[in-house]
């Protein structure tokens, strides 16, 4: 039941936005190029940099503790 109720949901979300789209009702700035990166990806790059600079100050913090 839950799974059929996504699938008509999704269905509606396209269905809306093809139509939308086919009306020129969302400006440029709203629809992706092709040659951009999904958002997903430079949001998990930017915290994959983030989490290993966190742990690389761990890290340098934890050797001048021992070196002192």
């Amino acid at each position: 039941m839950k799974l059929s109720l996504l699938n008509a949901a999704d269905k509606i979300v396209q269905y809306l936005w093809r139509e939308g789209d086919k009306r020129y009702l969302f400006p440029d700035c709203i629809r992706p190029a092709d040659s951009e990166p999904p958002p997903h990806y430079l949001f998990t790059s930017g915290a994959k940099d983030e989490v290993e600079a966190a742990w690389m100050a761990a890290i340098n913090k934890e050797i001048k503790r021992v070196l002192t």
